[in-house]
């Protein structure tokens, strides 16, 4: 893949207590345009935001788009590249004869992945990579709550910038919610629901 057309996303996943209400986000970069894009879940597993973090972020670019996604799961690294082959052959079934857990969001993993030209890159969580602290910020801001949408100037010329920002806002969990990733033409931000 020519690095300058690859498409970056970057993902993570967040849980309040492993099952309890979680987050993911993410961070589409291609060239020089930046997209957020996050949703959480009332009740939920760390690695069912961390599948949902990838799922969502492939959902948003282009078929046969090359892209390459930056996580720090190991689950969802190894999941996608080594044991996803295996679970398919043995009918969903792991290495110890038993049902693979999350099947559903694997199963949606594997499809939306076959679209694009994939490269999946593990990153040590926590380790001062930006594309992961953001994700990460994202996704815990999501599993709390407090996601809010807001313009900030952009550095040149004090004017307006598409760009997402956090601000901490009141709390609460709907059961799914999901935050916007782009513009419309009339500048208003599109949701998904």
């Amino acid at each position: 893949m020519t690095t300058s057309k690859i498409i970056k996303i970057f993902v993570d996943g967040s849980c309040l207590g492993n099952p309890g209400p979680g987050g993911y986000g993410g961070i589409i970069h291609y060239g020089k345009r930046l997209k957020e894009y996050w949703g959480c879940r009332s009740s939920t597993t760390n690695n069912r935001m961390e599948l949902m973090a990838a799922i969502r972020g492939l959902e948003r670019v282009p078929s046969d788009a090359p892209v390459r996604i930056f996580t720090d799961s190991n689950y969802v690294q190894q999941g996608i590249t080594q044991w996803i082959h295996g679970w398919i052959a043995r009918e969903w079934h792991n290495a110890g004869g038993k049902p693979v857990q999350n099947r559903d969001l694997w199963e949606r993993l594997f499809a939306v992945a076959d679209r694009h030209h994939m490269e999946w890159q593990w990153v040590r969580g926590h380790n001062g990579h930006p594309g992961n602290e953001r994700a990460d910020l994202l996704a815990k801001a999501a599993a709390r709550g407090r996601l809010k949408i807001s313009r900030r100037p952009s550095a040149a010329g004090g004017r307006s910038s598409d760009r997402k920002r956090l601000r901490a806002g009141a709390g609460g969990s709907p059961s799914h919610t999901e935050g916007p990733t782009a513009r419309s033409p009339a500048g208003r931000a599109r949701h998904d629901r």
